[in-house]
């Protein structure tokens, strides 16, 4: 977008964020260690807003629960954004009497309930560089994300070297619920391609997405920048 304004091209260059991995080597061993759930368990991480649209996915929820009735959704993020929002979220979750399949949790610690669930879905409208997709695959856990910013590269690759990894989840329009829902069922029915498409986001995200990566990069970028203008670092 900077090109196509003006910008020139050598001075353009991306710095993807970046997560402190870290942070999540515990929770990925407790999401590889854990016995298989009972119910089908699907992780949304995020603000109860409209920018979010867990409406969406409570209407993919319903459709989802056609085929396996006892699924759980966890939406697990604030709700004192839009507490009018948050309202209608809970009327249409018992409208469409799924009372014991969609629970607004609230906040919660990622490290000890993200491993707990199968797959983590996003349903935003809009995103830049979701943190959430790169801390689910830090812990090795399948995306189903809708496609808004850097969702796809992040699940596909950014880099012909990234790309050679693999996909690491599943992307789908904005506002549909019924691709929502089908692509969490192909996941619910084929649990190895699930688990194959974490392990493929984990390896990007250790590769690509290290924070200390991106800090170095600046470093990088500053020190040169500042050196060439005689300042010094």
């Amino acid at each position: 977008m900077q090109v196509r304004d003006g910008a020139d091209r050598q001075k353009v260059h991306v710095v993807p964020n970046g997560i402190d991995l870290k942070r999540f080597g515990e929770a990925s061993k407790a999401y590889f260690g854990r016995p298989e759930n009972d119910r089908y368990t699907i992780g949304f991480v995020g603000r109860v807003c409209p920018i979010k649209d867990v409406k969406t996915l409570i209407y993919a929820s319903r459709l989802v629960a056609e085929e396996v009735p006892d699924v759980l959704v966890r939406v697990m993020g604030p709700a004192d954004e839009d507490p009018d929002y948050a309202r209608e979220c809970h009327e249409l979750i018992s409208l469409l009497d799924l009372d014991d399949n969609v629970i607004l949790e609230g906040a919660v610690n990622v490290l000890e309930e993200v491993p707990k669930v199968d797959v983590v879905v996003l349903t935003s409208i809009s995103e830049a560089q979701p943190l959430v997709i790169l801390e689910a695959g830090a812990m090795g856990l399948a995306n189903v994300a809708t496609d808004v910013g850097s969702c796809s590269e992040l699940l596909f690759g950014r880099l012909p070297e990234d790309k050679m990894i693999g996909g690491g989840g599943l992307i789908t329009p904005i506002a549909s619920p019924g691709a929502t829902a089908e692509a969490l069922l192909k996941l619910y029915r084929d649990p190895e391609r699930r688990k194959q498409l974490g392990r493929n986001l984990m390896k990007r995200v250790n590769r690509f997405y290290d924070q200390e990566d991106m800090i170095g990069a600046y470093r990088e970028i500053y020190t040169k920048h500042l050196t060439s203008t005689g300042v010094g670092v």
